[in-house]
């Protein structure tokens, strides 16, 4: 019996043996996926990855997210905000912006942070509006792309004139409220704090949040990139998408980091047990995204336009005091890499990053 099993086992092997050059690069990036989520560090508290609705509500999710990973990880907190929220608070301040400067830019879509970096007005938003809880707000994203559409012809309808801002706000709430109605959904004023159970205003939570946790928003940019594009070092200067200044909330600064040093600062905030909203190139920038592999690697030639994709750096993986790569949330729901998780090494990530968001003490 011994014999037979004996001549069994060299048969397979000698008929395996021709694949086995052919299957090596496979064998290698199923090794380093299977590595992959055993990262070094990861941070606590992450919320469920979301699948974001319209081009560009990238930027919305990543600062979300990373929001929520600062309340859960440093405070111990259960939260998970509500995206439509902070979605429908996007397109409430597109129009607001579009009527007080007398622009008609119309429609008022879901892509309402350009398309060359939506984050600073995405935090712009959050400080303005503030969250509400998921369990208060959820809208599957195929509704949300259809309330954009509804809310754009409501708001066309309209002789719009240069008016006070808190009735502008008003009328304008009112306007989401009518539309979200035939859908079953209601826009929340008054939320409830899950850990004390007290009533708090929205538009207060994350200025009294960084404030409980003496924190300020700091935005590290890539000092290689912005001085070859010739991009402005001052916040008050420099918006992400180009089109209208936005006055950036008093928490945040714009400080240049070389991209020598990312990976170190990275590493910073997550041992900080802290998530990073990061700005980075995507589409044409990194090769692997539409992989079920989960490994991005940078182009050798990246296309012109590289900054287009928000993602939230939750881990990273080391090696003999080597900082191998970080692992990515991704915003394009669970069929996207693996399980919308991504992993990038070190130096594809120094190539494409173009900003990251940091929470820093005061």
């Amino acid at each position: 019996m011994n014999t037979i099993f004996r001549f069994f086992c060299l048969f397979i092997f000698l008929f395996m043996a021709p694949y086995a050059g052919a299957n090596q690069c496979a064998d290698e990036v199923s090794s380093l996926l299977a590595s992959k989520f055993e990262a070094t560090k990861r941070v606590t508290g992450l919320t469920p990855v979301r699948k974001q609705c319209g081009t560009y509500t990238c930027w919305l999710n990543s600062s979300l997210t990373t929001f929520e990973g600062v309340s859960n990880g440093r405070l111990g907190r259960h939260e998970h905000y509500s995206f439509a929220y902070i979605t429908l608070s996007n397109l409430i301040e597109r129009a607001r912006q579009l009527i007080t400067s007398g622009g008609r830019s119309w429609p008022i879509t879901l892509s309402a942070n350009g398309g060359s970096g939506g984050v600073q007005e995405s935090w712009y938003i959050l400080n303005r509006y503030g969250v509400v809880h998921e369990a208060d707000l959820s809208i599957p994203a195929a509704d949300l792309e259809k309330i954009a559409i509804a809310f754009d012809k409501e708001v066309r309808k309209h002789e719009w004139y240069v008016i006070q801002d808190s009735i502008l706000d008003e009328k304008l709430k009112n306007i989401m409220k009518s539309v979200l109605e035939p859908y079953g959904f209601h826009l929340p004023s008054v939320v409830l704090d899950s850990v004390t159970g007290e009533k708090f205003s929205p538009k207060n939570y994350f200025k009294n949040l960084l404030d409980q946790l003496n924190r300020k928003l700091v935005v590290f940019c890539n000092k290689e990139y912005f001085q070859k594009n010739n991009f402005s070092m001052n916040a008050r200067e420099f918006v992400f998408n180009g089109t209208k200044k936005i006055e950036p909330s008093e928490t945040v600064k714009l400080t240049p980091l070389s991209n020598a040093d990312i990976a170190l600062k990275l590493k910073e905030k997550i041992n900080e047990n802290t998530p990073v909203s990061m700005i980075m190139g995507w589409t044409h920038a990194l090769d692997g995204i539409y992989d079920k592999s989960g490994i991005l690697r940078a182009k050798s030639e990246p296309g012109e336009s590289i900054v287009n994709h928000g993602v939230v750096v939750i881990g990273y993986r080391e090696k003999h005091g080597v900082i191998e790569g970080f692992e990515v949330q991704n915003s394009w729901g669970t069929d996207s890499g693996v399980d919308g998780f991504y992993f990038i090494d070190t130096e594809s990530l120094k190539k494409v990053f173009i900003a990251i968001d940091s929470y820093e003490v005061k």
